[in-house]
């Protein structure tokens, strides 16, 4: 399997830029940033995915308004928790997206998780349901998990999900 590796959709961060897509927080402007596993058919009507052209994730993933389940995705789709956007203290050159490890309860027997995707919940999917980011691998090999009913952690990086960054060090 050819991986694409971690990465930010190209439109996700056009999104962020022009203020469609916002960063999430806390306070009354709070945005829901969401999980989801998806299995090795994620595709797009081009038939890979698309980390320049994609935007929304219920018409790449294959999910009917209305629906949070089907097409490519495996199990549900889970918020994060405890999400930051925060000035990276560490290095000073960027922004540093961080939340609690996210636990997907119970996943149905019978698939293999090979991605997991990141986007901005909305309330008209695929009008503003952003994708945000992509991964298809752990550490450098490629993600397959089989699932057997039991839970499947996502465990974040110690330093944070990932930085966007506005300079070099």
């Amino acid at each position: 399997m050819a991986t694409h590796g971690n990465h930010l959709y190209n439109k996700g961060i056009l999104n962020m830029l022009s203020g469609n897509l916002g960063l999430p927080s806390t306070g009354p402007s709070q945005k829901t940033w969401t999980l989801a596993l998806v299995n090795n058919t994620y595709s797009t009507a081009a038939g890979t995915v698309n980390l320049n052209n994609d935007q929304f994730y219920s018409t790449a993933v294959g999910i009917s308004a209305g629906q949070s389940t089907g097409g490519q995705q495996i199990g549900n789709q889970i918020a994060l928790t405890n999400a930051t956007a925060s000035a990276d203290v560490g290095t000073g050159i960027g922004i540093a997206i961080d939340a609690a490890d996210t636990v997907f309860t119970g996943v149905s027997v019978g698939s293999t998780v090979t991605g997991i995707v990141m986007f901005q919940s909305g309330a008209s999917p695929g009008t503003n349901d952003y994708l945000i980011s992509y991964w298809d691998e752990d550490d450098g090999s490629p993600i397959s998990i089989v699932t057997n009913g039991g839970d499947i952690t996502v465990q974040w990086n110690s330093d944070g999900i990932f930085m966007i960054s506005g300079g070099v060090a």
